[in-house]
């Protein structure tokens, strides 16, 4: 199932609206190619599901972690855990979508075999 790039054009000018300023919890997989992103705000607690390669979207359910975490979040859980949004982009009317935070900044390829690029905003 992959989500049309205008679907998440209207998604990214909410989570402009509700996440700017918000902080990143944490990143962990809870399946194989799946992930949960945790950011918090001053309101509540948001959960986002990046199910590659082609879905990012916010989600309400309880997943469990998987016990053994792949090395790309423990290589990246410093600079992720804490980060503050900035703003959120998407790339033309692409299916990337990137999260510039204070420190770093996490592109989501959604399309093809999907990626997830953690970089520091010097490198974009």
């Amino acid at each position: 199932m992959d989500i049309p790039a205008f679907t998440y054009r209207q998604w990214v000018r909410r989570w402009n609206e509700t996440l700017r300023g918000a902080y990143i919890q944490q990143l962990r997989a809870v399946g194989e190619e799946m992930f949960l992103l945790k950011i918090h705000t001053r309101e509540k607690n948001v959960q986002l599901l990046i199910a590659l390669p082609s879905i990012l979207i916010e989600s309400n359910h309880a997943y469990t972690p998987m016990e053994e975490q792949p090395g790309f979040v423990n290589a990246t859980k410093k600079v992720l855990d804490n980060a503050k949004i900035e703003k959120i982009e998407q790339k033309g009317m692409d299916r990337i979508l990137s999260f510039e935070c204070d420190t770093i900044r996490i592109v989501f390829e959604l399309f093809g075999e999907g990626n997830i690029i953690v970089t520091d905003t010097a490198n974009v």
